[in-house]
Formats: C-alpha cells, sequence, structure tokens
C-alpha cells in the first residue's frame, strides 16, 4: 500500500467508521503523534480516547485529501475535513495539515496542525470570531 493509501484507509476505518481496535495497526512500535493536543504526544491508547471523543460531537464526518507531497520515508497532506454538529445537525468544516514519517506501511512519527478553533467555534463552544477576539486583546475567560 502507498503511504497515501494508509493515511486515506486511517481515516477511513479510524476516524470515519470509528474501528478503534484498528488503531494499533497503523503504528510502528514507538509511533507518537505530536500537535493534536499542545505538549502532549499521543500513541495508540490516546487516539482511543481522542477519537470516541471527537465523534460524539461531530458526524458524519469526510476527509478530502486536497494536496500531498510524498518524499523519502515522509508524506505531508493539506486536507479538508467536514461533518455536522452532533448538538444540532449543522455543517462543519475546517481544514488540517498533517506531516507522516513511515516505518514501511506504519507511522513513526507525526505532526499535526488542524484547525480546532474552527471546529469548536462551528460547535458553539467557542464565540465567533474567536482568534480575532484574542488579537484585539479580549480575554475568553
Amino acid at each position: 500500500m502507498s503511504k497515501i493509501e494508509v493515511l486515506n484507509d486511517w481515516f477511513q476505518r479510524v476516524w470515519i467508521a470509528g474501528e478503534i481496535e484498528a488503531i494499533p495497526g497503523f503504528f510502528s512500535g514507538g509511533g507518537r503523534a505530536s500537535g493534536v493536543m499542545s505538549g502532549l504526544q499521543m500513541g495508540p491508547e490516546d487516539f482511543a480516547a481522542l477519537i470516541p471523543a471527537m465523534r460524539a460531537r461531530v458526524r458524519d464526518l469526510s476527509v478530502e485529501v486536497v494536496r500531498a507531497l510524498e518524499q523519502d520515508d515522509w508524506l505531508w497532506t493539506l486536507q479538508i475535513v467536514r461533518g455536522t454538529s452532533a448538538a444540532d445537525g449543522h455543517a462543519l468544516e475546517f481544514s488540517g495539515q498533517l506531516a507522516l514519517r513511515f516505518e514501511g506501511e506504519k507511522f513513526a512519527e507525526a505532526f499535526n496542525h488542524y484547525d480546532m478553533i474552527a471546529v469548536f467555534e462551528q460547535l458553539g463552544q467557542m464565540p465567533p470570531e474567536t482568534l480575532a477576539l484574542c488579537l484585539s486583546g479580549e480575554s475568553l475567560g
């Protein structure tokens, strides 16, 4: 399987279909991911907690890889993620980038950057234009 095929399989099986038991099979022995949460490196056990929490808030997920670049053991992608709010059914859309280093067909390390402010704004858990508010000196708290 190519690197992009492995990543698409990850999105389809784990994030979209919710096959939490498949998570360990995507990681090499010491595979870790950074950037999902500030200051935290995540392994398979962490994704097993994160994914159900996100799927409880966002339903009908789809992931579109709009750009991909592969070099040696690395794959970089830009994605658009779409779904609906579990609370009220309105449409959600946000972007993300992912850089993955592979060992064979498994994730050895990953660097994630997703627009989580946009996610939580669209879910109504943060005010609209949160970034602009914070840049103007407002406090959310």
